[in-house]
């Protein structure tokens, strides 16, 4: 949403990816997706790409930035003529299908957590198994009634519970999510993720991997290691440019991040992990605001390795010329008896009953919403 509306409006959080670019004096631009909020037209889910388009009508949201660039560029005083894109999750898909076929003024764009192939590894059915708990959440809002004129939606329906596992455990099996006090078969997305629980036809279409090929501006692909929703994207998007485009100016970050946490005020510690360090700091700092700087202003330096990466438990950031390393190996790892693992093969075992009707929760507390310092 590009909430608030109207002139002289400021996000709480202020404009843009971090307040450094913001006080560089940036024109920022929001726009609303077709069909939401105040956007006119009907909301598709993960817009097909289409890279051939015979009429006007043949639009996507590769046509959809072009066309608003274009309009911006024209009406909009005091630019230079450089854009640059960013998106986090959804948002992130958007900056990604700005690339193929993108319009001459776009110098960088830094896709970030991207969705990216919602079947094989993001979001909806992560290698087949449905992503429920989040996708139920998400879609009770998404689906809802819009209000306030296109400015906020109310939820599908009320859903009050403290313990999730309890929760979707009773409500099974996953058709009972239609039920009149539920989604009730009004939800257009929640019906297509149930109708299509295979990686058909639906699926191949919303992957925007095979149509990033030849892209002409500087890519900064951000992903995090503990990002249990897109992960895949932020790797797989970096991975298909590399094949799809010889000689590109591509480079990914990876850190220890949950989804999106790399935009925080702050990011020193998750979970039992402490990094010894600001993350986010250096992150913004060196990363992200040098890279639009440099392209969009043509401001100081821009010389960062393929690859960024940090380790934890060394605690530091290290530098690759390829991703992956081209000194890396792979490594197999074997559980052994009393619920340890190793490198070597063992012949030791343990035992014990699955009942698929008393499934093993994936965390040892009591969650409402999903919790991110798995078990």
């Amino acid at each position: 949403s590009c909430s608030p509306y109207g002139e002289n409006k400021l996000r709480w959080w202020g404009l843009g990816p971090d307040n450094l670019l913001m006080h560089e004096k940036y024109i920022f631009v929001y726009q609303d997706v077709r069909g939401r909020y105040k956007s006119e037209g009907s909301f598709e889910e993960m817009t097909p790409a289409k890279d051939v388009k015979k009429t006007k009508r043949d639009t996507d949201e590769s046509s959809d930035t072009f066309d608003t660039i274009e309009w911006l560029l024209k009406n909009i005083k005091n630019n230079n003529g450089r854009v640059g894109i960013y998106g986090i999750s959804y948002p992130g898909f958007y900056a990604s299908a700005s690339l193929p076929d993108a319009h001459p003024a776009i110098k960088a764009v830094s896709p970030q957590a991207p969705v990216t192939d919602e079947f094989i590894g993001d979001d909806a059915y992560h290698n087949g198994a449905f992503f429920l708990l989040d996708n139920f959440d998400f879609t009770n809002y998404f689906q809802g009634e819009r209000i306030d004129s296109g400015s906020n939606y109310k939820q599908a329906f009320e859903n009050q519970h403290k313990d999730a596992y309890s929760f979707f455990k009773t409500m099974e099996p996953l058709t009972n999510t239609n039920g009149s006090m539920y989604f009730n078969n009004k939800a257009k997305i929640w019906n297509e993720y149930l109708e299509h629980n295979t990686y058909d036809d639906y699926w191949k279409a919303r992957n925007i991997r095979p149509h990033l090929k030849n892209i002409k501006p500087a890519v900064l692909v951000i992903g995090g290691w503990f990002d249990a929703e897109d992960m895949f994207g932020a790797l797989r998007t970096y991975e298909a440019i590399e094949q799809q485009t010889p000689g590109n100016n591509n480079r990914i970050v990876m850190g220890p991040w949950t989804h999106g946490a790399w935009s925080a005020p702050e990011w020193a510690h998750f979970g039992t992990h402490n990094f010894g360090q600001d993350l986010n700091a250096f992150y913004k700092e060196q990363i992200e605001s040098k890279f639009f700087n440099f392209y969009l202003k043509n401001k100081g330096t821009f010389d960062l390795s393929e690859a960024t990466v940090f380790e934890t438990g060394s605690n530091q950031w290290t530098q690759y010329n390829t991703w992956p390393p081209v000194n890396a190996k792979p490594m197999k790892f074997y559980l052994q008896a009393d619920g340890k693992i190793s490198n070597q093969a063992s012949s030791g075992f343990d035992e014990y009953i699955s009942d698929p009707a008393k499934p093993i929760p994936y965390t040892n507390g009591v969650f409402e919403e999903r919790n991110n310092e798995y078990v």
